[in-house]
């Protein structure tokens, strides 16, 4: 058979796809007896090359090894033929869009890509890459199979929420002749590696470079590497100049970017060392953010970016005042598509204003909620139907009532008592100050804690910390539990979702499933209070304010809550050099008990930090002694060690209980 102008074998060419350097795609479909037909996409080589037997080979060699693979990750080869002398090959047709595609709409409508889409279309990738780079042959002899073309364009993403990478055109492999020429470059220009740039061998870390380049892009909306030519853009390749990331970077979280730094190093040697540990320090950084890696998200969010599905309507919002009741949505076209299970709900959120805050799933809203990561007067839909405030949303509605995870905005957090509270600044070596006066004074109400984005609201009731709610959502019960191997994280979304449908608290479902036992869920949460305290005495600076009569309505963490409790904490959070650096501007000053009674074991100190801070009180031997003279003869006389000596005077002068003299 022939080959005509729409026409190639038993497909019928439908319209152009796209076009490369070697060959062009099209929408095709192959048409058979009793009117069976079947779409998908041909690719062929361009006219121009078509006679050429470097090109011809090449296309040989891509067509063999993508019939090798065979992964829900990577476009399968279905046919592979000839027809009048042109070569093609048939793949599976991906209703969708590529990532080269979208990025462009992306930075054209000023929308940026939700890190939950980001993250999970980057996490399949990287399932496809290492299927691909660990693939044997018949024999089972590695294939040593490099892409060397992962770049914005060979990634398809379906309507449907699939992630593939196509195009194995340019592959290094064991069953592959080597046909790169010595000084020539294989790749597109601004995703390749150093060492695809310097015409140096590569291996399977140079794919994952490239990886790092696309989720760069996508979080930033931006090319990571632009020159003005391309000569420029090799350069910056070469140099692994990251200007691009520190300048616009400032916004990812912190286990984001150290993702992406890890597989943007310059050397090999330096970066993941397997696309299947790329992935799980990937999914690994989302967990911690409380992002559920989850195709139904990015499904729904690219058909709304499209227009391919229902667009929900944003509340309608005059002079900042809210709605009297829930937004209007545009008709439906054709059937409503099936609910998602549990675990996959999804819900599409709005500002008040009317600003899209992306879709995530449910599961993952109820953790942005625990974190004061999402606003409180934000609007959401389930499952695209009606819209309405969190508050009245199902599934959030008892997250969101909780006087614990109010953060709200601004220095001081919201306080349901509504009664004004005093926001002060502070510096790292007073915070421990402010907790130790709450205990003291006995107080019942909130203190609230910011630096920058973070957050921590520590609940005292007659000067004991009951409950510290904290907007690191690694230090959510569900991410602990996980981090311990406690759960999966199927079952940890099943009971979430179990106790977001019965309005209570995630531990409740977690025993009453036989998960945990009592004692072992009590150790846990005493532990998650213990770390939102250390971790936040790391912070250089910030802002308190206390909201007194505040009460959390929490059940209380097991375990002391009082001075113990503060010691212990301020112990772990202050590091040598944190703890020498708060101590280093009074190092020469004179120590003086103050006229608080306070006793002095009620700290919950060490015997050697204790025997340092009973010597500076009255009867003491270094009584009216400097800091400095106070632990040097500490030291001399080995009754405690340096860093013990100097703990004992910083939590004694938090306390209250020595000062510096006047």
């Amino acid at each position: 058979m022939r080959a005509s102008s729409n026409r190639i074998g038993d497909y019928v060419l439908l319209e152009r796809l796209g076009v490369g350097g070697m060959a062009e795609v099209f929408a095709a479909q192959r048409e058979g007896p009793y009117g069976f037909a079947k779409k998908v996409a041909l690719k062929r080589i361009l006219p121009g090359l078509a006679a050429d037997p470097r090109f011809v080979e090449m296309f040989c060699d891509e067509a063999r090894v993508s019939a090798a693979l065979s992964h829900p990750n990577i476009v399968q080869v279905v046919d592979f033929g000839e027809c009048g002398g042109e070569l093609f090959m048939a793949m599976e047709f991906v209703d969708g869009l590529t990532v080269a595609r979208l990025l462009r709409m992306s930075a054209s409508a000023k929308r940026p890509v939700p890190m939950a889409v980001a993250l999970y279309v980057v996490h399949e990738v990287l399932r496809g890459l290492d299927y691909a780079h660990e693939a044997r042959d018949e024999s089972g002899r590695p294939l040593r199979l490099v892409h060397r073309d992962v770049s914005p364009g060979n990634i398809l993403l379906g309507y449907s929420g699939e992630v593939k990478l196509s195009d194995f055109g340019i592959v290094r492999s064991e069953i592959v002749a080597r046909r790169t020429y010595p000084g020539e470059l294989k790749g597109k220009v601004g995703y390749m590696s150093p060492e695809q740039v310097a015409s140096l061998d590569v291996d399977r870390r140079s794919d994952l470079f490239t990886v790092g380049i696309v989720l760069t892009e996508l979080l930033l909306l931006r090319p990571l590497f632009q020159g003005k030519n391309e000569l420029e853009t090799l350069t910056k390749i070469n140099r692994v100049d990251l200007g691009v990331l520190d300048r616009h970077g400032h916004g990812l979280p912190r286990g984001v970017r150290a993702v992406i730094d890890r597989a943007l190093q310059r050397d090999p040697n330096r970066r993941f060392a397997s696309a299947a540990q790329f992935a799980d320090a990937l999914a690994h950084a989302a967990r911690a953010e409380g992002i559920a890696l989850n195709g139904e998200i990015m499904g729904s969010w690219i058909r709304d970016v499209t227009g391919r599905s229902t667009v929900l309507e944003a509340p309608a919002s005059g002079r900042g005042e809210r709605p009297a009741g829930p937004p209007a949505r545009r008709p439906e076209s054709g059937a409503r598509r099936a609910v998602p299970s549990a675990r996959d709900r999804s819900v599409a959120l709005r500002a008040a204003d009317g600003t899209s805050l992306g879709i995530v799933t449910l599961t993952e809203l109820m953790g942005r909620v625990a974190t004061g990561r999402v606003p409180l007067d934000a609007w959401g839909s389930l499952n695209g139907g009606p819209w309405g405030p969190l508050a009245q949303l199902p599934g959030v509605a008892h997250l969101h009532a909780r006087t614990a995870y109010r953060f709200g905005p601004g220095a001081s957090g919201a306080a349901s008592s509504g009664k004004p509270a005093r926001v002060t600044r502070y510096e790292q070596r007073l915070l421990p100050s402010y907790l130790y006066q709450a205990v003291r004074n006995r107080v019942t109400g909130t203190l609230v804690v910011r630096s920058g984005e973070r957050a921590r609201r520590i609940f005292f009731r007659d000067g004991e910390i009951v409950f510290v709610a904290s907007s690191d959502g690694a230090q959510l019960l569900g991410e602990l539990l996980l981090a311990d191997g406690a759960v999966g994280s199927g079952e940890l979304d099943d009971c979430l979702i179990e106790a977001a449908d019965a309005g209570c608290r995630l531990g409740e479902v977690l025993l009453a499933r036989g998960h945990v036992r009592a004692s072992s869920l009590a150790r846990l949460l005493s532990r998650q209070r213990e770390e939102r305290l250390t971790t936040m005495f790391a912070w250089s600076s910030g802002a308190v304010a206390f909201h007194p009569g505040e009460k959390s309505g929490e059940l209380p963490a097991p375990g002391p809550g009082g001075y113990a409790l503060v010691s212990a904490t301020v112990r772990a959070g202050f590091g040598d050099e944190a703890l020498g650096h708060a101590m280093a501007p009074l190092r020469n000053s004179k120590l003086v008990e103050t006229a608080r009674r306070l006793e002095p074991t009620s700290l919950a100190l060490t015997e050697p930090e204790l025997r340092c801070l009973r010597s500076v009180l009255p009867g003491g031997a270094h009584r009216g002694q400097t800091v400095r003279q106070v632990v040097d003869a500490c030291r001399r006389e080995r009754s405690c060690r340096g860093r013990e000596a100097l703990l004992a005077l910083f939590i004694g002068l938090s306390s209250g209980l020595i000062e510096v003299a006047p």
